[in-house]
Parts: C-alpha cells; structure tokens; sequence
C-alpha cells in the first residue's frame, strides 16, 4: 500500500451480501449507520458532501466515487473544503454462506498534514471502527 498511512477494517456481518451492499450504497441506508447525505447516486463520478467533525469544529467532507463493482466493491475519494490532502475509502464484499465480510481501507490519510486531532491515524481508527464494526452492524443485523 505504497508505504502510505491507512486504517484497515474487517467485519463480519450475520446478512445476506446484498443487504450491506445496499446499507453502503443507497441513501436512504446510509442516514441510519453513516452519515446525514443530502444527495447520493450510485454512479461513478457522482460528488456527494457531508459534515462531521469533532466537538468544536465541523467539517465538510467531499467525495466522489472512483469504482462501483456491484455486490464486491465501492470506492470514493475522501477530502475537506479548505484543507489539503486526498485520500480513498474502499469498501470490500466478500460472500461467506449467508454471511458477508465487509473489509474498509482508508489510504491516503497521511495526506492531511494538520495539527488538529481529528486527523491523525488513531481518529480515523476510532471513527471507523465505531462506524463499521458498531453503527453499520447493528443498522444489518436489527433491522
């Protein structure tokens, strides 16, 4: 992976692949685990925006997508407004029986060269891991 920070990902989910397939790719899904999308398409090329941010600051997050294998693979870039850096989240299916193992890379994330916490490695960890392996698994598996 080039050398580069990331932050790996992997969980298992007690659903068939097609349910977090559509958890991570349509919008009306995404508000319940993710994050509040005002607009969302599945469509390569398509930039959707959102805010999120630690207690004292917000941020506007732009991203759009690279790579749309249906049912295996989503893939988006990942910035700020008015911070430097570009990083790429991918989201990885693989089918096991009735179960599907979602595995999430973040790379690029050394690319925010800034002072604040809420980009350094161990908060995306954080994020992420609070947002697959708690948020995404309970949206699948209780609803």
């Amino acid at each position: 992976m080039d050398n580069k920070e990331f932050v790996f990902i992997e969980q298992e989910f007690n659903a068939p692949i097609d349910k977090v397939w559509k958890a991570i790719t349509f919008a009306e899904e995404l508000e319940h685990w993710f994050f509040e999308i005002d607009e969302f398409e599945l469509k390569q090329g398509f930039v959707f925006t959102f805010y999120e941010g630690g207690e004292e600051e917000k941020y506007l997050h732009i991203c759009r997508i690279l790579e749309i294998m249906t049912l295996a693979k989503l893939s988006y870039s990942w910035k700020y407004q008015d911070i430097d850096g570009n990083s790429t989240v991918s989201f990885y299916l693989n089918k096991q029986d009735e179960k599907t193992l979602l595995k999430l890379v973040h790379e690029g994330i050394n690319s925010f060269r800034n002072e604040k916490p809420d980009f350094t490695k161990e908060y995306f960890e954080k994020k992420w891991n609070n947002l697959i392996n708690y948020s995404l698994k309970e949206f699948i598996e209780n609803n």
